[in-house]
């Protein structure tokens, strides 16, 4: 069985890389947005 793991990423670690990659994802969508919501509010202002 441990040589299976050692040879092949095992699901648990396939799992945290999905999850920080769906973290990273959300992240920049959210920035984008405030990105876009600084941007609206200082063409208002001018």
């Amino acid at each position: 069985m441990q040589d299976i793991d050692h040879r092949s990423p095992t699901l648990d670690e396939n799992r945290i890389f999905f999850s920080c990659f769906t973290v990273i994802v959300i992240a920049e969508g959210l920035l984008i947005e405030e990105i876009a919501i600084i941007k609206v509010e200082i063409i208002r202002m001018l």
